[in-house]
């Protein structure tokens, strides 16, 4: 009983990954991490990894710079609907190798359609002009199955835990016939960039304009205070000239005005 116990925890914690010659890794159902891919499934793998370099070893391009790059080449007619239909990896802020087609009315969908399968991304030639190329080899000999532990590599390297329903993402080809990332505006969205409601912004007129009201009547406060006060003394100095001129013998005698002293 033991020994059987050993075992099914034994191959509960294996799992089966394919290599290629040279040791080279691909498993269709991973999309984080690939080392080459079968030539069946260029057209259909979506890698979501983080391999930023073509197969030359050409550091890739950040996907967002050469989209604008690509709006300032198109005409204006053509811009509003290139704007509204352009692919959500063509936006991004990253440099990482994706598989998605180019919208038809971006200038370098021709090349690239007849070019490239599998994950690519763009690079900077030698004269200065934007070209593209593959990420990964196509996978050469036939797959062998090696055994790792659960959460490891077959190098040993402890995988990064996913963030997301592995279930659902893993198969999403399998579970819907077509599916979208959604809008460009989710991916290039900030916090800072969100708009704020009409009421928000009529609040922060009301309190703009409550504080420069209190410092106007600080302000006209702090003015009449002076002006009572120099009033105060010159009535003062009047009534002690007329009584003096009343009782010009009396001595009068002068009382300094008392100001409260401020530590």
């Amino acid at each position: 009983m033991r020994i059987r116990t050993f075992v099914c925890f034994h191959l509960v914690l294996c799992c089966n990954s394919a290599l290629y010659e040279n040791d080279l890794y691909f498993d269709s159902s991973d999309e984080k991490r690939a080392e080459c891919i079968e030539s069946s499934e260029l057209s259909t793998y979506n890698y979501l990894g983080d391999r930023s370099h073509t197969i030359s070893g050409e550091q890739c391009l950040i996907w967002k710079e050469v989209y604008d790059i690509t709006i300032k080449e198109l005409e204006a007619k053509d811009l509003k609907i290139y704007k509204e239909n352009v692919a959500p990896e063509e936006v991004m802020l990253h440099n990482k190798c994706r598989t998605f087609n180019l919208h038809t009315l971006n200038p370098r969908r021709t090349a690239l359609k007849f070019q490239l399968k599998g994950p690519w991304c763009y690079i900077r030639k030698k004269k200065g002009e934007i070209g593209f190329e593959r990420c990964f080899d196509i996978c050469r000999g036939q797959p062998r199955e090696e055994k790792t532990e659960l959460g490891k590599s077959q190098y040993g390297e402890k995988q990064m835990e996913k963030n997301y329903n592995d279930e659902l993402i893993e198969n999403i080809q399998k579970y819907y016939r077509s599916y979208t990332w959604g809008e460009v505006s989710y991916y290039r969205w900030k916090p800072s960039d969100d708009s704020f409601s009409a009421e928000y912004y009529r609040m922060r007129e009301q309190i703009f304009y409550g504080c420069v009201g209190t410092v106007v009547f600080l302000i006209l406060w702090l003015l009449m205070c002076s002006y009572l006060r120099k009033e105060a003394a010159a009535a003062r100095r009047r009534r002690e000239q007329a009584i003096k001129m009343i009782f010009p013998n009396r001595k009068i005698q002068m009382h300094p005005v008392i100001r409260p002293h401020v530590s």
